[in-house]
C-alpha cells in the first residue's frame, strides 16, 4: 500500500532535514502537509501504450490530522521524448467540449491524455477556457495581453511561460501605409479576464486590431468598425458583418460565399478609423502568430499549448502554497518535465475505492508537486483538476480511462494534453 505523509506530527517516515527545518520553525497549526514515500511502494498496475511511454498506477491511504483520511489514487505516465512529443487536442469547434478520452482519440498518433485547461460556461453553454489555445501552431484562441501557458515549441518539448499574440496588419502605399498592431485572436469578449480585472481590453481602447477565424464564428465582442479579408484582399466592411461557420460547418455569410480561411478583422477607437478607410478590393497584408513573451522560450513561437495554472516547481523547487485551495486534498492534474526537456510526465490524482466518488479527494497542491520532484522532475505546472482530472491511454484501436474504473463519469473538457509519437 502506498504510503502518503502528511504534517510532520503525523508523519510515519521522517522529513528531508530541509524540511525538518521549515517544519520546526512554522507555528504547529501552519505546518503545510507534504507528501513522502509517494513511490515507494509497487503500483498496482502497469501499461507500456508505445515504446517510450509507461503509465503506473499506484493506490495508497492519505490521513491529514484529525481525519481518518481517504484513499488516493496516482497515476503517472512518463515519456522519453527522443521518440515522443507534447501536444494540444481540442474539440471540433469553439465552445465544443468532449470527454478526455474522446479528445485523446481523436488526436492523431495520441497515445495518452489528460485534461487541460480552466474553462468555464458562458452566456450560450459554450465551454470556454481561460488561457489560450494552440494546435498546430494555428492558433484558435488567444485573448489580448500576456497570458500563462503550457506546451510545446517547435520541436515538441514541454515549455511554459506567458504567450501573446504578435504581428500586424498593414495596407497603403508610400507615404499613407499604415500598419497596426494585431492584439488578439479569436477572443470571445470575455478575454481571459473573467478573474482578471485589472486587465483592461486593448482593442477596445484603440490600439490595435482583434482578429476572428471562422473557428470563432460568431462568439465574438462588437467593435466599432470590422472588415473581412479573403486571401490579402478586402471583400467586406461594416459594423457587424455575417462571419463564421456555424455547427454544421456551413458559412453563415448571407450570399453563402464565405470562405473557410477568411478572416475578419475588429477594431474600435483610434484603430477602427484606419480600417474604415478600408474598400471593397484594398490589397491587405496580415500576419500574426503566438509567441512566447518570457520565459526560457522567450520570442519563439508556440507550436502546441493550453493556458495553464500555477508553475509550482521551478528548477527543482516547490513553489506551492500552503493556504487557501491549494492547501485543500483535491484531485489534480499536473504536467512536469526534466531539466534537459528530456522526460515529461503527465500526472493525475484522484480518490478510489467503492462508493468514493473520483472528483471528491485527492492531494494538496505542494504534496503533488513533491510527487513530481520524486520522479526527476525539475518543472511543474498545473492544469485543471477537480472533476476535470482525468488521465485516457490508448490501446490497440481504443482508448480508456486510467485513472479511475473505465466506466466512472467524465467532465466533458474544451481541450487536452496529449502525448504524440514523433
Amino acid at each position: 500500500m502506498l504510503a502518503l505523509g502528511v504534517a510532520a506530527a503525523q508523519l510515519t517516515a521522517p522529513l528531508p532535514p530541509a524540511a525538518a527545518r521549515t517544519a520546526a520553525r512554522a507555528p504547529q497549526q501552519h505546518v503545510c502537509p507534504v507528501a513522502t514515500d509517494l513511490l515507494g511502494a509497487s503500483p498496482v498496475a502497469q501499461r507500456r501504450p508505445a515504446r517510450g511511454v509507461s503509465v503506473r498506477t499506484f493506490d495508497g491511504h492519505y490521513a491529514p490530522p484529525r481525519s481518518r483520511g481517504h484513499q488516493v489514487r496516482l497515476t503517472v505516465a512518463q515519456a522519453d521524448l527522443r521518440v515522443i512529443r507534447l501536444a494540444a487536442a481540442t474539440g471540433r469547434g469553439f465552445g465544443a467540449a468532449a470527454e478526455t478520452t474522446r479528445l485523446t482519440a481523436a488526436a492523431s498518433g495520441a497515445l495518452v491524455g489528460v485534461n487541460g485547461d480552466y474553462f468555464a460556461y458562458d452566456w450560450s453553454g459554450a465551454a470556454v477556457p481561460y488561457g489560450p489555445l494552440v494546435r498546430g501552431g494555428r492558433i484558435l484562441r488567444l485573448p489580448p495581453g500576456v497570458l500563462p501557458v503550457v506546451g510545446s515549441d517547435a520541436q515538441g518539448r514541454p515549455v511554459a511561460g506567458g504567450v501573446r499574440a504578435g504581428g500586424s496588419v498593414s495596407a497603403g502605399r508610400g507615404t499613407k501605409r499604415w500598419s497596426l498592431p494585431v492584439l488578439s485572436v479569436n477572443d470571445d469578449g470575455d478575454g481571459g479576464r473573467a478573474d482578471r480585472a485589472d486587465v483592461a481590453d486593448p482593442v477596445a481602447r484603440g490600439r490595435g486590431v482583434a482578429v476572428v477565424t471562422p473557428y470563432l464564428g460568431k462568439a465574438r465582442p462588437r467593435r466599432s468598425v470590422e472588415v473581412v479579408v479573403r486571401r490579402g484582399v478586402v471583400v467586406a466592411a461594416g459594423r457587424r458583418l455575417s462571419f463564421g461557420a456555424g455547427a454544421a460547418g456551413r458559412s453563415t455569410w448571407g450570399s453563402g460565399s464565405g470562405g473557410a480561411h477568411d478572416v475578419l478583422l475588429a477594431a474600435s477607437g483610434a484603430a477602427a478609423g484606419k480600417l474604415r478607410g478600408l474598400r471593397r478590393g484594398t490589397p491587405v497584408t496580415l500576419a500574426y502568430a503566438a509567441r512566447f513573451a518570457d520565459g526560457p522560450a522567450a520570442g519563439t513561437k508556440v507550436r502546441d499549448a493550453v493556458g495553464s495554472g500555477a508553475v509550482l516547481l521551478r528548477e527543482g523547487r516547490n513553489l506551492a502554497s500552503c493556504s487557501t485551495s491549494a492547501a485543500q486534498s483535491r484531485p489534480r492534474t499536473m504536467i512536469a518535465w526534466d531539466a534537459g526537456r528530456t522526460r515529461v510526465w503527465l500526472l493525475v490524482v484522484a480518490a478510489r475505492g467503492r462508493g468514493v466518488p473520483v472528483s471528491r479527494y485527492g492531494l494538496t497542491y505542494r504534496q503533488v508537486t513533491e510527487v513530481a520532484r520524486s520522479l526527476g522532475a525539475a518543472e511543474a505546472v498545473m492544469v485543471d483538476g477537480g472533476g476535470s482530472s482525468t488521465m485516457a491511454v490508448r490501446s490497440g484501436r481504443l482508448v480508456h480511462r486510467v485513472d479511475a474504473p473505465s466506466d466512472a463519469p467524465q467532465r466533458p473538457v474544451p481541450d487536452a494534453l496529449v502525448l504524440v509519437r514523433r
